[in-house]
């Protein structure tokens, strides 16, 4: 390979690049299939062959590297001596290569020419994955594998091992990179040589304009007097020339502004989903409705982009281009257009004000109706149940009534101007033909200047009736933008990423007179909270309800930031920890089981993408969910439904411990993970989970069932947000009996 000026990363084998491939376009290879392609020696001839033996498509093009399609991206390019990069995307002459510590890392075009053979390979599913099959971009970057990783250990417990460091100095200027500027001028940045098309088009297309108006007075003042028809024959080839080079201009201005609206699209719908997965719990909105609300509403900010929008806002500025034309030729009839944008604009303002204050209500009317909807559709079997239909109705009927009201007010704020814009143009018409005839009569004006003048004024203010719309599209799209702002913002991804890297833990946890307020709430969740719990204890947390267990758990897996106090990890204070390494080494089942649409497989799958099917048989086995999956024709292949609705509670509870298990972590956290169990399927559970765990793993339990008291040696009693009893388990259950005793006495 040839040297650079720059330092380059690592590239990888054929059979690397094709594992990684295959992952990023949603393809689960399992790790059977990994070790024979990675112990094969591959070839570029037994390439479409391997593909289609996984149903795969494979694709390969001879291209520039200027060249590249913004789809083009995850793609192999291959270099000299036959080896290849991961092309992951690019932006402003770079290209987006995966590093080998699983990140894009931006290198220049310039960079990689020398070392490019010319070749690009493609792969894609033959069949459309199964919906919610597929894992995020971000998860799929860190649970790939490089062809010469050793064997994957027996047990699914993730090695310790430090990151390994870039191998070159090119620093990371992806789109995610945190500097001051926002992410819509950030977009903006990045697609500016799409926009400077559209401006120059704009300027040539309305020059044009200019042609028309020449056209209809060289005809009325030259060629009709004389009955020249060879003189207009020519013309008229001319100005149809013209008309056929400002439809093309148009067409290529509406192309090139949905072009870029596209990208933006693609680029920043990519960037919310990113920023959602990456914000703390504590940084979003509470209600998944409102999420989901404030994503939709990104069409809003699309529209204000797109041609139909933008496309008038930048007419509008030509306005005075067309006003001076008609002094040159008409003189006083300049005064019309110029009058009716006198009363046009304020107006225009003054209605965008107005509707910008009742609109505001009508944003929250359609948030709360989003909301309350996601609420009924996921509680529908409650709601039929309870036999709530009828109060379900009013208060809906309720909050349609608010949403239609307000939207109505909105509407209306802006009518009256809608209104008398619509006429505008009429009466520029009107205006110019009346004072243009006493101009005849008195000489100081052509007829063909006459009618020059009406096509430009009409010209002239057809911008201005489309600002009312331009304003209101604007406004909406401030409002959307306002509510996405915090969701976009880089300030809480950059704060993470300034804190301290873990390599591995111990899980050695120290909690330092902690305390946990709620932000809502005025009496402390938890006080003054001091417990160490040393590597590989077996810690048990009891407690009536409300006393604070499910709040003490979060605040370990660092959802949550105490209000006052510490808790150490391997004697680093967790809330100066990178949060995403922390959670790399810690395995966490819920008390409310997560299940996604898509296969068994892909569920277990989530947190830990290498794992083999003997490794999924094993804590399927701990689970009892091996059973379910033994009476299933396709096995691990079955169909789940969204949000699991085609499996039982207890085979939710089931499949969420088993992926929490195959996660892997020197932590585990498992709050009540056999509430959904049967006596059998707890005590099976029971009986394999010890044999299972590391000694070297620590075991919290979150738990009100004695029964599973047997898999800890040491029990933390809660009671109105303090410590109350702390102990070995036998000596702690011996007070909790003495006490009862007392009190039943």
């Amino acid at each position: 390979m040839q040297p650079t000026d720059h330092p380059m990363p690592a590239p990888c084998s054929l059979q690397g690049g094709f594992l990684l491939l295959a992952r990023l376009v949603g393809v689960e290879l399992s790790a059977e299939s990994t070790n024979t392609l990675t112990n094969k020696n591959m070839a570029l001839r037994d390439l479409e062959q391997t593909a289609e033996q996984f149903k795969l498509n494979y694709r390969r093009e001879m291209l520039s590297l200027d060249n590249l399609p913004d789809d083009a991206f995850p793609c192999l390019m291959q270099l000299k001596q036959k080896r290849f990069y991961l092309l992951l995307g690019k932006s402003a002459g770079c290209l987006q290569v995966l590093g080998q510590n699983r990140k894009p890392i931006r290198i220049p075009v310039e960079v990689l020419k020398p070392v490019f053979f010319g070749a690009i390979h493609w792969l894609n599913p033959t069949e459309q994955p199964a919906k919610g099959s597929g894992n995020s971009f971000d998860t799929l970057l860190d649970t790939l594998n490089q062809s010469d990783q050793p064997d994957q250990p027996e047990k699914p417990h993730k090695p310790e091992t430090p990151d390994e460091p870039d191998s070159f100095n090119i620093p990371d200027q992806s789109p995610d990179s945190t500097d001051d500027s926002s992410w819509l001028t950030k977009q903006a940045k990045a697609l500016s040589p799409k926009y400077a098309q559209v401006l120059l088009a704009t300027l040539l297309i309305n020059v044009l304009t200019l042609s028309l108006p020449v056209f209809t007075h060289f005809v009325f003042d030259k060629v009709l007097p004389s009955y020249a028809l060879d003189t207009l024959l020519v013309v008229s080839l001319g100005i149809g020339f013209v008309v056929v080079i400002d439809f093309i201009l148009r067409w290529l201005r509406s192309y090139y502004v949905d072009d870029a609206c596209l990208v933006m699209a693609k680029n920043t719908e990519f960037h919310l989903l990113s920023r959602i997965l990456e914000l703390e719990k504590t940084d979003l909105p509470e209600s998944p409705g409102r999420i989901t609300k404030m994503v939709q509403d990104f069409s809003r900010v699309k529209e204000s982009v797109s041609s139909s929008v933008l496309l008038s806002a930048l007419d509008i500025p030509f306005f005075a281009l067309f006003t001076f034309i008609i002094w040159l030729i008409g003189g006083p009839l300049v005064w019309i257009p110029l009058t009716i944008a006198a009363i046009v604009l304020p107006l225009s303002f003054i209605s965008y004000r107005r509707s910008k204050r009742r609109s505001e209500p009508q944003v929250q009317s359609q948030h709360e109706k989003s909301v309350f909807l996601h609420e009924v559709t996921h509680g529908l079997d409650t709601v039929r149940a309870m036999g709530a239909k009828q109060r379900i109705l009013a208060h809906w009927r309720k909050l349609v009534a608010t949403g239609s009201r307000n939207e109505f007010n909105s509407k209306q704020s802006g009518i009256f101007l809608t209104t008398l814009v619509g006429s505008a143009s009429q009466m520029v018409v009107i205006s110019t033909l009346i004072m243009g005839v006493f101009l005849i009569q008195s000489g100081s004006l052509a007829p063909g200047s006459l009618f020059a003048c009406i096509i430009l004024g009409s010209r002239a203010v057809a911008p201005l009736m489309n600002l009312t719309m331009v304003l209101n599209r604007v406004n909406l799209s401030l409002q959307a933008l306002e509510q996405l702002k915090k969701l976009l913002s880089d300030k809480t991804v950059e704060h993470t990423s300034k804190k301290q890297r873990l390599s591995g833990l111990k899980a050695d946890l120290v909690i330092d007179d902690m305390s946990f307020t709620y932000p809502d709430d005025r009496q402390p969740t938890l006080r003054n909270i001091s417990v160490r719990i040393k590597e590989g204890e077996r810690v048990a947390l009891i407690g009536a309800s409300g006393t604070g267990k499910t709040t003490l758990m979060k605040l370990l897996q660092g959802d949550l930031m105490p209000t006052s106090g510490y808790i150490y990890v391997d004697n680093q204070d967790l809330s100066g920890v990178n949060l995403d390494d922390y959670r790399k080494h810690c395995a966490v089942a819920h008390q409310s089981p997560t299940v996604f649409s898509g296969t068994l497989r892909s569920n277990l799958l989530l947190g830990n993408e290498s794992a083999t099917r003997d490794e999924l048989n094993k804590v399927c086995h701990i689970t009892c969910l091996d059973g379910f999956v033994r009476r299933c024709r396709e096995g691990y292949d079955y169909a789940v439904r969204e949000r699991g609705s085609n499996l039982s509670g207890g085979q939710q509870q089931a499949l969420c411990l088993s992926r929490t298990l195959l996660h892997g972590g020197s932590l585990v956290i498992l709050d009540e993970p056999a509430s959904a169990f049967d006596n059998i399927g707890e005590a099976l559970f029971c009986q394999r989970l010890p044999d299972y765990l590391d000694q070297h793993q620590t075991l919290i339990l979150v738990t009100h069932r004695s029964s599973l008291l047997q898999l800890v040696d040491r029990i933390i009693v809660l009671a109105e947000g303090q410590v109350v009893a702390d102990g070995l388990r036998d000596d702690v259950l011996a007070k909790i009996r003495n006490v009862h005793q007392a009190e039943s006495s």
